[in-house]
């Protein structure tokens, strides 16, 4: 295996050491300044206290000088700060799990050193999560009993060296049960958090639509009376114009709101709509379009039981938006036409054009992200906000549903809305169009 493999690989197992250490606190200067202090000091107690048991300086001055470059942290080089997490879990293994089991066996499992294994698991408990714990106690324990061997020692268990076990064993068990149950409440709170900061942003995003919408709403219908009202060809193209801006800047609201709106996936709050009154509203919002553009604009009849549907209003209705504007938009004359049926497990809302029509080999290449088909050159692919289809189908399937389209060009689009009016785990009825 070549250098540059190996080096693939650490760098690999380095990422993921990083990523999964960024989930959990890490108290790495509070642990630097209780080893820098703690393991010279202990030596000299222990030398004391314990006379002829085996003592190493050296191996708790590797501690100390890993504690330091821990305190120092902020000041490593850039290029090798993305290592400091490996080296917070080498530390605590060496400093830890290995070095107690090397002094351990080296003195005979005595009992002093035996009650120190106590302090040592309640350490490693207190500072890794339920993985890194068992993984660096695992590890470390046996490093330390082959470093123990290879230095010539011989292992010798005492008479109530079970007893031991089982209490380190004990010990190991009731601190991780409190472990897991802290973790369990961290998350928790984490949840209560993450929730209650969804519901601030969907209000927010809510009252944003509104209060942007109202005031060029009514731009829109004062531009469109003073169009309708105005002779002069001069004046009434400028008119245009401005009904065009608004009407630009409507897609673009309802792109942003779109884009927000599908950050948290989770944030999804369904009530029972009215089909048709969110159908209505959004004639009205396009309404100077379709009076600009002279198109027939037509909402089938919706009979009482196809009216209701329980879903989120804002994504509803923004999905709506997009996929009724883009019809209106690409449509020069002829007809829009809403259709709504339900089946009373699935709701399929159908929106279907006269306008240019859509590339065969486009018809999926319009769902991408910052895509679009430029209408001043029909069939040219065009990179720019291209976000509408996009975000309407993230937002149908975040709703159980999905959006698909028929397409001829030169003669219309049907693009077709299908949301679940039961639990998702329930079978859905096909699409027309796949039958």
């Amino acid at each position: 295996m070549s250098y540059m493999t190996l080096k693939q690989y650490f760098l690999k197992f380095n990422k993921n050491v990083d990523e999964h250490a960024k989930k959990f606190a890490h108290p790495y200067i509070t642990f630097a300044i209780f080893g820098i202090i703690t393991y010279p000091l202990f030596y000299l107690v222990w030398m004391v206290a314990a006379s002829g048991g085996y003592e190493n300086l050296e191996l708790r001055l590797v501690t100390v000088f890993l504690c330091v470059l821990l305190a120092l942290k902020d000041y490593w080089p850039n290029n090798y700060k993305k290592f400091f997490s490996l080296f917070w879990y080498i530390t605590l293994l060496y400093s830890l799990p290995f070095l107690f089991t090397f002094l351990l066996l080296k003195n005979d499992m005595s009992y002093s050193w035996s009650m120190n294994g106590i302090t040592v698991l309640v350490l490693s408990i207190l500072l890794l999560d339920l993985l890194s714990l068992f993984i660096i106690l695992t590890l470390g324990i046996c490093l330390g009993l082959i470093v123990f061997l290879i230095t010539g020692g011989v292992l010798s268990l005492p008479p109530d060296y079970m007893t031991v076990i089982v209490t380190y064993c004990s010990v190991l068990l009731f601190g991780t049960i409190f472990s897991y149950r802290k973790d369990q409440l961290k998350e928790r709170e984490k949840r209560i958090a993450a929730e209650a900061a969804n519901q601030a942003k969907s209000e927010f995003i809510s009252n944003m639509q509104h209060d942007l919408k109202t005031p060029f709403a009514g731009i829109s219908a004062v531009a469109m009376m003073l169009y309708e009202m105005e002779t002069d060809s001069d004046k009434k193209s400028l008119l245009q114009d401005l009904l065009k801006s608004s009407q630009q800047w409507e897609a673009v609201h309802h792109q942003i709101i779109a884009v927000l709106s599908i950050k948290e996936p989770q944030a999804v709050r369904k009530e029972w709509l009215s089909v048709s009154h969110e159908l209505d509203q959004i004639k009205d919002m396009l309404s100077a379009t379709i009076r600009v553009k002279a198109l027939d604009f037509y909402i089938a009849e919706i009979s009482n039981q196809e009216d209701k549907i329980k879903t989120d209003k804002l994504k509803f209705n923004l999905i709506l938006s997009n996929l009724i504007g883009n019809a209106i938009n690409f449509t020069e004359k002829g007809f829009v036409k809403i259709k709504v049926v339900n089946d009373g497990t699935t709701c399929t809302i159908q929106v279907i054009d006269t306008g240019i029509g859509i590339p065969e080999d486009k018809l999926d290449y319009i769902f991408e992200k910052f895509t679009k088909l430029s209408q001043s050159n029909k069939y040219q692919d065009f990179k720019g906000v291209g976000l509408g289809l996009y975000t309407s189908r993230l937002m149908a399937n975040q709703l159980g549903g999905d959006i698909r389209v028929q397409s001829k060009l030169g003669e219309g689009s049907v693009f077709t809305l299908t949301l679940p009016l039961q639990e998702k785990s329930e079978r859905q009825v096909p699409l027309p169009f796949q039958e």
